[in-house]
């Protein structure tokens, strides 16, 4: 089964990009303003697991930042973001 299959229509093919739009529109953009990784899948209505494995490869790509209670878009992020509603 694919990451696709499981995602909500509206997400299909973009869930990393809706997380970074989310971030971005939540002002979590550095470590003193995150949101936790339950938040994220309850905006989104989108399984717990498939957030967090995103938000992992996110991590792994510099597109986001992890602290301890949450996770924040990175300046990579908010580039990709920018670009992508320009």
């Amino acid at each position: 089964m694919s990451l696709d299959s499981t995602l909500p229509s509206r997400y299909s093919g973009n869930i990393k990009l809706a997380i970074l739009s989310l971030l971005n529109s939540l002002g979590a953009v550095n470590d003193k303003r995150t949101v936790s990784l339950e938040e994220l899948a309850k905006y989104l209505a989108v399984p717990v697991n498939i957030v967090e494995n995103t938000l992992n490869e996110l991590l792994q790509e510099k597109y986001v930042e992890r602290k301890s209670d949450g996770y924040y878009i990175s300046n990579k992020g908010i580039a990709v973001v920018v670009g992508f509603i320009s």
